[in-house]
């Protein structure tokens, strides 16, 4: 669909915030997808949207196994770190994406491309990493985009509180 043309506003908005839904369950259970863009987002002809997990499993990692001399088998886990920012950081590349149909993110000129000042924040608020601003949770980033598709505007009310990550077993 992206080749064809950009998205309008509200139809990337709306892409994005689906797939931040969908995230949101990965960051309940201490995962990061890590390695989300435009190319393993798919959305089908009854407008259904997935992320491609295979591609999520391609790039994981997974423990490694090593066997000692005595025959006795030790795990060692292969730690990935759990990063929010990161996966906040492609969701505001993939926003801007579907909005100026660019598949190359360029950090220092993307607001020339795009009119609209609050998606404008949305996407400096989840791409660029110094500002004190930043979303710090996917919950955050979710509340100005639903509050952009009901009014056009992001919303006011301060949303400091942590993601809260409930310890599962796998």
């Amino acid at each position: 669909k992206l080749c064809e043309n950009k998205f309008h506003e509200k139809e990337a908005v709306k892409i994005v915030e689906e797939i931040s839904q969908g995230l949101k369950e990965f960051h309940s259970r201490n995962l990061s997808f890590n390695c989300l863009n435009i190319k393993n987002i798919f959305v089908n002809k009854k407008d259904i949207i997935k992320a491609d997990v295979l591609s999520y499993l391609e790039n994981k990692k997974f423990p490694v196994k090593i066997v000692e001399d005595e025959g006795q088998e030790q795990q060692i886990q292969i730690e990935e770190e759990f990063d929010v920012e990161k996966d906040i950081h492609d969701l505001g590349i993939i926003l801007y994406s579907l909005l100026t149909g660019n598949l190359t993110f360029d950090s220092k000129n993307y607001k020339k491309e795009i009119s609209n000042e609050n998606l404008i924040g949305i996407i400096e608020k989840s791409t660029n990493l110094n500002l004190e601003s930043k979303y710090r949770n996917i919950d955050r980033f979710i509340l100005d985009l639903k509050s952009f598709m009901q009014s056009g505007d992001l919303s006011d009310e301060t949303y400091d509180v942590e993601e809260v990550i409930v310890d599962k077993k796998k």
